[in-house]
């Protein structure tokens, strides 16, 4: 049996709102390759249930359609692409295929973002996010900073 995994989700930032011109469509979800997995719900305003009917309505497209992934984390058996079609999606996907309901999916996706920790460049990628893409705004030199949390005990305990 062939297991494999497909992710999207809805992260409200500014940069995420739809235009005017789709404004009555629901937002589509980034996703990944169908073999790399669900994208987390954990995060701030996030819901594995709306998780979960976002990707049953980008399931809903025509066969042929290709969905373009926002990350890719091949394994060795393959190499980077940057999409698949929604019919691959469809039978592949271990997450969201015709065979799994929605309170399965939640249940798997919510007990599965319990075990994951914050992600490496989370905090970089935020300052950049919530403004829409834009780098802060430079400071008196000209240079502009990302700015991270560090943990006292790692400093302490030699983890830098």
């Amino acid at each position: 049996m062939l297991a494999i995994r497909f992710s999207c989700s809805r992260y409200p930032n500014p940069s995420s709102r739809p235009s005017p011109l789709f404004a009555n469509l629901p937002p589509p979800p980034p996703s990944h390759r169908p073999d790399v997995g669900s994208a987390r719900a954990d995060f701030a305003g996030g819901s594995a249930q709306d998780l979960f009917t976002s990707a049953r309505t980008l399931l809903s497209l025509p066969n042929h359609y290709r969905i373009f992934s926002g990350h890719d984390y091949p394994g060795e058996d393959r190499t980077k692409s940057c999409f698949s079609s929604v019919a691959d999606q469809r039978a592949r996907n271990k997450h969201v295929n015709s065979r799994i309901v929605a309170e399965e999916f939640a249940r798997m996706r919510e007990e599965r973002d319990a075990t994951l920790g914050t992600p490496r460049l989370m905090h970089a990628s935020l300052q950049v996010n919530l403004r829409g893409g834009r780098l802060p705004e430079a400071d008196g030199n000209g240079r502009r900073w990302l700015r991270m949390p560090i943990s006292v005990e790692e400093v302490l305990d030699g983890g830098f």
